[in-house]
């Protein structure tokens, strides 16, 4: 039986995909590109993202565009965690 990924789990993940593309902090991805790459993790969808995301804001890995909330800039604190 499957097991629902953490929060955690998922916002580990989105940062691997911060690190495929080699963001450095102060530099964003596209939510778009994050929701492109979560489906080819397996046990991962769509839906967790949101719930990887939040994570990631609550504990200052990523901080949200304040003009396109669909940018999610890499932190000092989540690019340590890559």
């Amino acid at each position: 039986m499957s097991k629902i990924p953490t929060d955690e789990q998922v916002g580990m993940t989105i940062l691997a995909i911060f690190g495929k593309y080699k963001v450095r902090p102060g530099e964003m991805l596209k939510l778009g590109v994050i929701r492109d790459n979560i489906e080819r993790y397996d046990g991962f969808r769509i839906e967790d993202v949101s719930r990887g995301v939040k994570w990631l804001l609550d504990n200052g890995h990523i901080e949200q565009g304040r003009e396109k909330g669909d940018m999610l800039f890499l932190t000092q604190s989540g690019f340590d965690l890559i």
